[in-house]
């Protein structure tokens, strides 16, 4: 120990300060409380000496015997003000806050620090952990009580054997998280030196040594109150510190800023991080980091260019999160396509162009399929439209979506057709959708009648579908899909579909000649949009044992035999495949979730594919019809020919067979 902590400094104190020294090292904790709030009042020389009274008061090996006696009912009157067990804590909470004080006035030597730590930090282990019983508000607000607890984190990491000692007790993330959920509304909004100024210093200091995935983030979890509470508190520190694009950045600022960065920008998606990650998604993380990446770029500070490259870095690795067009969405509506502008300038365009490209290239163009982004994207562009980066992809978008912004147009006044078609196969009737009735059961098919929907359940394939499009309206794709992006994409396929007929026809007759079954995919995983031909048949068909037992059994009734089940994507195949006069299947591929081999991915996208069916009314299959009679007619070696082109478009513009 330490000489300037031993109990024969008391000496040196005057006779009735002394009685009451000795007195509070004997054990009264009504005397350790009166010491320490008369310090202010005290000379410098006389408060040099009461170090040991503080010391004395936070011996660790009280604690287990008050842990002990707190999950005891029996010592409840023990809490109440004036109890035995309250005193002693409160005796601890005000020898804390003395010793902060004697350490301020440079009253506590260096070489005591470690000494002390070994006392200070159970009892600040222990108040943390039973803060909602032990003294609160009516000795200190609690509030205070945690600023004093990070203050002295703070001033004790000091001594390089403390600042270790500190660094690998990950309880203390307990107490951190606790002290930031309660200083986040508290905490004066300049203050860089206590409160959340002290809770980002100790977060800058920690990650140094320490990764946001390990052990101590689930002490910082339940510092906070759970997961979601703890992404509350980083999205309340972006907004607070950037609460609008062009907020001033203060010095306060830019350390709220880059603390929340350990938490927003974690290399490593671990399952815990994961689960954070959609926490903070939940919060609105996105419009945060949108703003504050605005309010960076228009900051007259000398910015280090590294912390709006982090931000903007961290911003699209989570639009790249499924559902990326949600969060898309919000991004754009905080003001992304300004960013980008503001980002991709002069003063930052070196340190942010790869972002750029990848936000230009991989996040914005493929989602420009939903109306939900086009909307946002159609307004923000207008405010933008006289500011152009200097970045890659920028006009490629732009290409992109002008054409989308016009079909949008015509989709909200109305000019698409509001007709479909009876899903019975065997009717494929045309008919106004307010009068066509959808199955009860998966709700995704509709009728004419009723009779067609017995005759579609009895001889067609609806029994076989119906709880597989059930099971499909269940999934996180469909969910996660608006009925008006739905709807949307339909137009968009359509449009699509009706713009490209000659270049469709010939890819189809490539495999009509083959007498083969053409279906389509439009590929809008890169922005544009892509159309590839394929062939039902080339599709393996698997039929399992149950399903071998339930067609044999069928075979020897009257009802309907089960076709052969195709493991592709739904048994819309099957019906394509039966039914080749009567439909044929359109896919409509989207990006639903990418990941950057950067950041722990492996580089792969996801994709998924809608499935839209073309019908032709029943009479009206000319179409087909005339691509087989120039299949028959033409050579194969001159579908490239103009000849075949010819006939192909005269075959346009006499056949109208509608599409539903």
């Amino acid at each position: 120990m330490h000489p300037s902590l031993e109990v024969s400094n008391l000496a040196k104190l005057p006779l009735t300060l002394r009685e009451r020294a000795n007195a509070s090292v004997s054990g009264s904790a009504t005397h350790t409380i009166a010491l320490a709030n008369s310090l202010d009042d005290m000379l410098l020389r006389h408060e040099r000496c009461l170090l040991p009274i503080f010391y004395a008061a936070l011996d660790p090996t009280q604690i287990p015997t008050f842990r002990k006696s707190i999950s005891s009912s029996t010592a409840a009157a023990d809490f109440l003000r004036g109890g035995p067990i309250w005193l002693q804590c409160a005796a601890a909470i005000f020898s804390l806050r003395a010793i902060w004080k004697l350490k301020t006035d440079n009253l506590v030597p260096v070489p005591t620090y470690m000494d002390l730590w070994n006392r200070i930090c159970p009892w600040i282990q222990f108040l943390d952990e039973f803060y909602d019983l032990l003294p609160g508000p009516d000795i200190m607000a609690v509030h205070m009580k945690y600023g004093l607890y990070l203050s002295l984190f703070r001033s004790f990491r000091l001594d390089p054997d403390v600042s270790n000692l500190i660094n690998n007790t990950p309880q203390l993330c307990v107490v951190v998280g606790r002290a930031w959920s309660l200083l986040m509304h508290t905490d004066s909004k300049d203050d860089v030196s206590g409160g959340i100024g002290d809770v980002s210093y100790f977060f800058g200091r920690f990650f140094e040594v320490q990764t946001l995935i390990s052990p101590v983030f689930d002490n910082f979890v339940s510092g906070a109150g759970g997961q979601s509470q703890l992404a509350s508190l980083v999205v309340s520190q972006i907004t607070r510190a950037a609460p609008a694009p062009d907020a001033e950045m203060s010095r306060y600022a830019l350390l709220l800023l880059g603390t929340t960065m350990a938490f927003v920008d974690e290399p490593v998606e671990t399952e815990d991080y994961v689960f954070f990650r959609d926490a903070l998604l939940a919060q609105g993380i996105v419009p945060a980091i949108t703003t504050a990446i605005q309010a960076l770029s228009y900051s007259t500070h000398q910015l280090d260019p590294m912390m709006l490259t982090a931000f903007l870095t961290a911003l699209v690795s989570l639009l790249s999160v499924f559902p990326r067009h949600k969060w898309l969405v919000q991004s754009l509506r905080a003001g992304l396509m300004n960013a980008i502008i503001r980002c991709g300038g002069a003063r930052y365009i070196d340190h942010t162009r790869l972002t750029l490209n990848r936000l230009m290239r991989d996040i914005l163009p493929p989602a420009t399929v939903y109306r939900s982004v086009l909307i946002p994207l159609r307004v923000s562009l207008r405010k933008t439209h006289n500011m152009a980066p200097s970045v890659q992809g920028w006009n490629d978008l732009l290409r992109i979506v002008e054409p989308r912004f016009n079909l949008l147009n015509r989709y909200d006044l109305g000019q698409f057709p509001k007709s479909s078609v009876c899903d019975n196969l065997q009717c494929n009737a045309v008919i106004s959708k307010p009068l066509l009735k959808c199955c009860g059961g998966c709700r995704a098919v509709v009728y004419c009648s009723a009779a067609c929907q017995r005759a579609d359940w009895m001889n067609g394939d609806h029994r076989w579908r119906c709880m597989e499009l059930l099971n499909f309206r269940r999934t996180r794709q469909y969910t996660s899909t608006s009925a008006q992006d739905r709807s949307f994409f339909r137009a968009l396929v359509h449009h699509d579909y009706l713009c490209r007929r000659e270049e469709i026809a010939i890819k189809e007759l490539a495999y009509i000649r083959q007498e083969r079954t053409p279906y389509l995919t439009f590929d809008y995983t890169h922005g544009g949009c892509e159309i590839v031909a394929g062939a039902v048949e080339d599709h393996e068909a698997v039929v399992t044992d149950d399903e071998e037992e339930e067609d044999r059994l069928s075979s020897d009734s009257e009802s309907p035999r089960r076709a052969p089940r195709i493991f592709y994507l739904s048994e819309d195949m099957v019906r394509a495949a039966r039914w080749p006069g009567r439909m044929q299947m359109h896919f409509m591929e989207v990006l639903v979730n990418d990941s950057e081999p950067a950041r722990g991915g492996d580089g792969e996208k996801e994709t998924f594919k809608w499935t839209f069916s073309l019908r032709y009314p029943l009479g009206n299959g000319g179409f087909m019809q005339g691509l087989r009679a120039i299949a028959e007619e033409v050579p194969e070696s001159s579908d490239a020919s103009e000849e075949c082109q010819g006939r192909v478009r005269e075959l346009i513009r006499r056949e109208e067979d509608g599409f539903h």
